[in-house]
């Protein structure tokens, strides 16, 4: 951004924010409709593994239920590939490279990690400026930006256990009669792949189903473990660690989410709340079991951009099933909160780079992610556009916005209509060079626009806790 640029900027940010927080004319209730939103992120949801894809193992009939009150789309994408960048995304409407929460978990256990600018209004700063009571349900971490604009913060995964899930529904029934935004966020299914319910009594005796069933309670409260290794050695003491039975594990995962989010419609309705309120479903990333690093079936996100580590679910459910159909037009994380807005006639942040879906279609919507790929030091950045996929690797990235296009050590080129499983890498095939080429021109203006507005970031130091809970989870 030209020095000119950045004199003026702050001053006219200061009164967008500003305009940003008022209600304006929408096509629905003009900013006088009740506000009861609940917006809620699986982590490590895989989209081609629940039933409302086609899936024919019995994974998410309550799911697959809701989607048929709900505007269901089936090629939806998240801007990241792990946890701490999609989210961030999520809660912004932002890419990674203007958001700048783009680091490797490692860099926070460095204390060189980035947290969210100050700079930047969050979904919940929007409603809470509105004076609507804003809620928080997950142990997403405080330090990185997660907790900003929060009235209360159930600091703990909902669905970990029946007392958690008997404080989310107190949370909402103490709330039934006015405005309010909850964010719920479950990492239940995340590895370790503690469920058994897909496995067959062929496979396992009962005293290895229970160990498996109960692996989390055994370690609950346990610091200074990683909770996947330890789960993943006792896989292989009991010959069940390969990519069939790690896929029946998380399905189980899975199923058991799904249990909870039954339960968690039907306490709506019998508050009298389902009807009214808005009910937004969507996951982090997907997951990985060997389709293209065979080696690699169990906890393998974060690493690559193909198909089955981003494909996610996406399911907004308006207030009085106002739109139900199965859209098959590509949408993005980032696009949540500006729809989420636009519905209640709510103007956006103007740094948001989403688009609104409600009662919009665009399919030629172009996608873009990107992240560090832990624990391998490098950048990958992915375009998704007009059924071309286009994948690039980079080195020595900065470490602000993560971009060296001087050091692009990969390119790859897949048509996903022709080859959904993405086996042909058409980029050095003279017939796709141009194709390519000009992705990468899209791409690269992309991140440049994306990556000017400069940001400040806030140092994102982690607390112990959290470290030790990302330890758990295989990410340190």
């Amino acid at each position: 951004m030209k020095a000119a640029t950045r004199a003026v900027f702050p001053f006219w940010f200061c009164v967008l924010v500003l305009v940003a927080q008022l209600p304006v004319q929408g096509e629905v209730g003009k900013g006088t409709e009740k506000k009861q939103i609940i917006l809620f992120s699986f982590d490590d949801f895989r989209g081609d593994h629940l039933n409302a894809y086609g899936y024919s193992r019995d994974t998410s009939p309550c799911l697959s239920a809701l989607a048929k009150d709900a505007a269901y789309y089936k090629n939806a994408y998240p801007n990241g590939n792990w946890t701490i960048p999609s989210h961030i995304s999520l809660l912004t409407g932002m890419l990674p490279s203007r958001h700048g929460v783009n680091q490797g978990s490692s860099a926070y256990q460095d204390k060189k990690g980035a947290g969210l600018s100050d700079s930047i209004q969050t979904l919940a700063e929007v409603f809470h400026a509105m004076k609507v009571k804003t809620l928080k349900a997950s142990y997403l971490p405080a330090a990185l930006g997660f907790n900003r604009g929060f009235d209360l913060v159930m600091s703990a995964d909902p669905f970990g256990d029946e007392k958690r899930f008997g404080r989310l529904l107190k949370m909402i029934g103490d709330h039934k009669n006015g405005d309010f935004f909850l964010f719920i966020h479950t990492g239940m299914a995340h590895a370790p792949y503690t469920y058994s319910r897909f496995l067959g009594r062929d496979r396992l005796s009962a005293e290895k189903r229970k160990k498996i069933d109960g692996f989390r309670d055994m370690h609950r409260g346990k610091s200074n473990i990683d909770l996947v290794s330890a789960f993943n050695a006792y896989l292989k003491e009991a010959d069940l660690f390969n990519a069939d039975d790690c896929q029946a594990l998380y399905d189980g995962g899975i199923r058991y989410v799904d249990g909870y989010i039954g339960r968690l419609v039907e306490s709506l309705k019998a508050l009298g709340i389902y009807d009214r309120a808005m009910f937004v479903m969507v996951s982090d990333h997907g997951e990985h079991f060997g389709e293209h690093y065979p080696a690699e079936f169990c906890n393998h996100h974060g690493q690559d951009f193909y198909e089955e580590f981003l494909k996610i679910p996406l399911i907004f459910k308006y207030p009085h099933t106002a739109a139900r159909e199965v859209i098959a037009d590509p949408a993005s994380m980032i696009d949540v909160m500006p729809t989420i807005l636009d519905y209640y006639g709510i103007a956006f942040p103007p740094y948001i780079q989403g688009e609104s879906l409600w009662r919009k279609k665009r399919r030629d919507r172009v996608i873009v992610a990107e992240a560090t790929i832990l624990g391998k030091g490098v950048e990958r950045k992915m375009i998704l556009s007009g059924g071309f996929k286009y994948i690039i690797t980079m080195q020595d990235t900065d470490p602000r916005f993560r971009i060296n296009w001087k050091k692009v050590s990969e390119r790859r080129l897949f048509h996903l209509p022709s080859d959904p499983r993405e086996k042909t890498d058409l980029s050095k095939n003279p017939k796709y060079i141009q194709t390519g080429n000009r992705l990468e021109k899209m791409l690269k203006e992309i991140i440049r626009q994306s990556a000017a507005a400069n940001f400040k970031r806030k140092e994102g130091v982690m607390d112990k806790k959290t470290l030790e809970l990302l330890k758990t989870l295989g990410y340190l």
